[in-house]
């Protein structure tokens, strides 16, 4: 919103483009239309509209760091437990080797990556890990008890599968809610900073003549001068 007011006065307005700063505007005007006897406050926007917008994109801003806070919170179980899955799975990878060596190929059933019959490729990187727990996970569940590697217990080795399914799916819904809660709160700032403009323009309109003054700083708006133009060259 583009509002030209006092366009011959020495004084103007500056808008915040933060949320964090709009919110302490917000912040600002409610706290200073409150302490104003009810006949004094402007009928529209009203101060329980500008309110309402205000706790808007506060529990915008709050979902955000509930969402990051989530994700981070999972996050950190995910690293725990591929830490504890790890030496487990060296140990599954080594006894598997042996007990496939006249076949590695069938090794790709437990999610390995194999070359020919050959070289079985040992995973890489959390996420190499985290896959080839998983369908190691669901390949010895498949097998008949007696075909199954006596270790590392099967019971163990889903236990800790389950817990990082459980911190995978903890954390993605973290991630969308903090996606959602940005744009949510991208939106309700910019609703708000729409609702302060408009009461700036009632203000100055309606009680200070067309002028922008000082006064409106007690709004928590930001009043500040003009920039003077530089004189236009005299051509010789």
């Amino acid at each position: 919103m583009n509002i030209r007011w006092d366009t011959q006065g020495n004084l103007r307005l500056v808008w915040p483009k933060k949320y964090s700063e709009v919110m302490a505007m917000a912040q600002a005007f409610v706290t200073y239309e409150s302490g104003l006897p009810a006949q004094e406050r402007l009928a529209a926007p009203s101060l329980g509209v500008i309110q309402g917008a205000l706790d808007n994109t506060a529990a915008a801003v709050q979902a955000v760091q509930g969402g990051e806070l989530d994700r981070a919170t999972a996050s950190t179980r995910y690293h725990q437990t591929m830490e504890q899955t790890h030496p487990l799975l060296d140990i599954a990878l080594l006894l598997l080797q042996v007990a496939h060596t006249d076949n590695l190929a069938e090794l790709k059933a437990w999610g390995l990556e194999v070359r020919g019959n050959e070289h079985v490729y040992k995973p890489t990187g959390e996420k190499g890990w985290a896959k080839f727990l998983l369908s190691y996970v669901e390949q010895e569940s498949s097998l008949p008890e007696a075909e199954r590697l006596v270790a590392p217990p099967l019971a163990q080795i889903a236990a800790l599968a389950e817990a990082l399914r459980q911190s995978m799916e903890q954390r993605q819904s973290g991630l969308n809610r903090r996606e959602k809660g940005v744009k949510d709160r991208a939106a309700a700032a910019a609703h708000l900073r729409r609702l302060l403009q408009a009461a700036a323009a009632v203000l100055i309109a309606t009680r200070y003549d067309g002028r922008v003054v000082n006064d409106l700083q007690q709004w928590g708006y930001q009043v500040v001068a003009k920039k003077a133009q530089a004189p236009a060259e005299t051509p010789s």
